[in-house]
């Protein structure tokens, strides 16, 4: 009887910190733009810190994620500064990425993926669409 009311108690323990945790988690909304020309921004990187929880944005550059007061929402995409944002009161963003050019040089796109030009190895070539001429067949 005393083990009965002890793994009863134990089981309701659990399931009240468990309900905790849901009910600190919140949906945040919100939009990637960039600073450039503050249009949209689409598969922007969108990340909560220390977590697996991550999504992209869609073709208006509109994401949601769940996250909890005090988590770090981290954006990333090719080409732009990565940014940390802390999740706050506010359920909807409005954020802006800025451009790093310096870093794009170091980016080599492969038929499966990116890798950085330091981290490839094989043969590799570069195109500029300046000087590369196309000949249709």
């Amino acid at each position: 009887m005393k083990y009965a009311c002890k793994k009863t108690g134990l089981f309701l323990a659990c399931l009240f910190l468990t309900a905790l945790t849901w009910a600190q988690t919140k949906r945040i909304n919100g939009k990637v733009l960039s600073e450039e020309d503050n249009k949209p921004m689409v598969g922007v990187s969108v990340s909560v810190k220390g977590n697996s929880a991550g999504t992209q944005t869609g073709a208006s550059g509109e994401f949601s994620i769940d996250a909890a007061d005090g988590n770090l929402l981290v954006l990333t995409y090719t080409g732009y500064l990565p940014q940390e944002v802390k999740v706050d009161k506010a359920t909807n963003l409005s954020l802006t990425m800025k451009t790093d050019a310096s870093r794009l040089g170091e980016v080599v796109v492969v038929g499966y993926g990116t890798q950085r030009r330091k981290e490839f190895a094989g043969s590799s070539t570069t195109v500029n669409p300046l000087t590369t001429k196309f000949t249709p067949s």
